[in-house]
């Protein structure tokens, strides 16, 4: 039942429960107090009956006056609790006794024969003794009926006191009953008390509970100083302090709620306690639900070559290290997207830090905007290229040819401009092949089948005729057939580079490595010319961009390492997976030597 389950009920119980015991370890304390009291008592009338009646008996038979003894032991018969006396002399025959009965008999044919042994050592003794059972208290004192007797009479006194049990528990019955009333009427005081004082404020505050559900928060308080006020009153500001807080936090909400980028927080000391915003499902493609349950669900989306990475990145982060922005390409099965992550830490007024947060933009639609143009411009310098190839070189040679004839008709007519018309062709020829080197720059040839190799060393002789750069190809291994958007990327990130040096950097030497190791293409382009200014991966040059757009598409990484002392050469390393440049079609060439 309800009611039972109420601290008013649980309280009367318990000092129902509590007074119940103190009443009844007082009845048997009582109970056994009065039996310990009457047995002392009893005990101390034994003893001195006994030993009264032994110097009566002593002093009666020395005269003579058994008739006097009998009229004594009369005396005693009026003792309700004297069950049987007995006069014996030293032959242990009963002289007198409190029933006629037994007076002439022996000892051993009266109901107190068994205490026979008793009677022979107080005679021995000649020492009284009062002994006591369960039942029966016994008092035992020898006299001497003459001065010559050999052996001493004995007066024998037997006592019952089973019925001081029945006595003590009336007794303690009658002490425990007005005891049991007074505590069942402060059971039913405190029962009134509880529920004016008590229950019927919990109601309230019930009450008032009930009204903040409904959105109430104009809440009475209870009045009055004790406890339950407090509570009251704590409650109620509590409920106002509540409402102030949500009043503050609804434009927030909203904004978590409308905003479209990605918004996430994470205690350093509780890495699963990851808050996330609504757009988490739009941006990183997961569900919330999934995040919940395992707190680590987000790592799923990023791509396995780029987890170390953020791994190492979030772990900076959560040791109080600044961290620079992260462009993330997500392995999302819908379509390509990616992210770029802008983290900050948040501290404590102490300045200890308190959790780390961070804002995710999906740049999908910019990144797939500079593919496009990447791509548009890739395609407008193979058509220069081919153009220059097809038309321009053409031409060139055309002259050429026709400088060649008109040197060769003024030298036989010894024209003095004969030499300047040859000179003429010479130079129209190294401008040929310069062009030609200058097209195959534009649109190298064997980059559509996916061939690295040749076109880089095309590249390394169009360094040497436009810039006069001695430019060296290694190749460790045979590479892969790569499919051809990414060995166009490779192709131009090495052109960049190796160009750059030779414009910017005033290289004389440079050299081009490409290895395979560990699931892993690795180009480094090194250079003898000036070492890099600054950071060169943060410079807003344009090369340096276009750069950055490939490495990104290929899911790579690029590492500057600038000329020192001790070595004297600039080293750019370049490591994309070889499961993003690797060609899928079947048709795909075999692997270039």
């Amino acid at each position: 039942m309800k009611w039972m389950r109420t601290l008013r009920f649980k309280l009367s119980a318990v000092l129902l429960l509590f007074g119940t015991t103190l009443i009844s370890y007082g009845f048997v304390r009582h109970q056994q107090q009065f039996i310990e009291s009457q047995r002392q008592r009893l005990l101390a009338r034994a003893l001195a009956e006994a030993t009264r009646l032994a110097g009566v008996a002593q002093h009666v038979f020395r005269r003579g006056l058994v008739q006097t003894m009998d009229l004594e032991v009369s005396y005693l018969a009026t003792d309700e609790r004297l069950r049987l006396g007995l006069i014996c002399d030293g032959d242990s025959a009963v002289i007198s006794a409190t029933e006629q009965r037994w007076r002439g008999l022996k000892l051993v044919e009266t109901p107190l024969k068994h205490i026979l042994e008793l009677v022979e050592e107080t005679q021995a003794a000649k020492q009284g003794k009062v002994v006591a059972d369960d039942h029966t208290i016994t008092a035992v004192f020898p006299f001497l009926p003459r001065p010559a007797a050999k052996k001493p009479g004995a007066v024998i006194l037997d006592y019952a006191w089973e019925d001081v049990r029945q006595d003590a528990q009336a007794s303690a019955i009658s002490e425990a009953v007005p005891q049991s009333l007074v505590l069942l009427a402060s059971v039913l005081v405190l029962w009134q008390l509880l529920q004016w004082m008590v229950t019927r404020r919990i109601e309230l505050i019930e009450e008032q509970t009930k009204l903040a559900e409904m959105g109430e928060y104009d809440i009475e308080r209870l009045p009055g100083s004790d406890e339950l006020a407090h509570l009251s009153q704590a409650f109620a500001h509590a409920i106002r302090t509540q409402r102030d807080l949500w009043v503050r936090q609804q434009p927030l909400l909203r904004l978590e709620e409308n905003v479209r980028d990605l918004f996430w927080s994470m205690k350093t000391t509780e890495p699963s306690l990851l808050f996330v915003n609504a757009a988490y499902e739009t941006v990183w493609g997961r569900k919330v639900e999934a995040l919940r349950s395992r707190h680590w669900d987000w790592l799923r989306a990023v791509r396995p070559s780029e987890r170390r990475q953020v791994l190492r990145s979030l772990r900076s982060l959560m040791h109080g290290e600044d961290i620079g922005d992260i462009t993330l390409q997500l392995g999302r099965a819908d379509s390509p997207h990616w992210v770029q992550c802008r983290s900050f830490r948040v501290f404590e007024k102490d300045g200890s830090l308190l959790s780390i947060a961070g804002i995710v933009l999906d740049i999908t639609a910019s990144r797939l905007m500079d593919q496009r143009l990447a791509q548009a411009a890739e395609t407008e310098r193979l058509r220069m290229g081919r153009d220059l190839h097809d038309d321009v070189c053409q031409r060139l040679a055309a002259i050429q040819l026709k400088c060649g004839v008109a040197a060769s008709l003024l030298a036989r007519e010894g024209a003095p401009a004969a030499d300047v018309v040859k000179k003429l062709a010479e130079d129209m020829a190294a401008t040929t092949v310069l062009t030609r080197s200058l097209a195959r720059g534009l649109a190298p040839v064997g980059l559509d089948t996916g061939g690295l190799s040749e076109p880089l060393k095309h590249l390394a002789l169009l360094l040497k005729h436009a810039f006069d750069v001695n430019c060296v190809v290694e190749c460790d291994a045979p590479l892969p057939p790569l499919n051809p958007e990414a060995a166009t990327h490779m192709f131009r990130i090495a052109q960049e580079l190796a160009t750059n040096a030779a414009k910017h950097g005033k290289a004389k030497q440079v050299l081009i490595q490409l290895a395979v190791e560990d699931d892993l293409l690795r180009m480094i382009v090194s250079n003898d010319g000036s070492p890099f200014d600054g950071k060169p991966e943060k410079s807003d040059g344009l090369g340096l961009h276009f750069i950055r757009q490939r490495v990104d598409a290929l899911g790579a990484s690029i590492d500057f390492e600038a000329a020192t002392s001790e070595d004297d050469w600039n080293l750019t390393v370049c490591e994309a997976p070889i499961s993003a440049l690797i060609a899928t079609d079947n048709s795909a060439n075999s692997p270039e030597p």
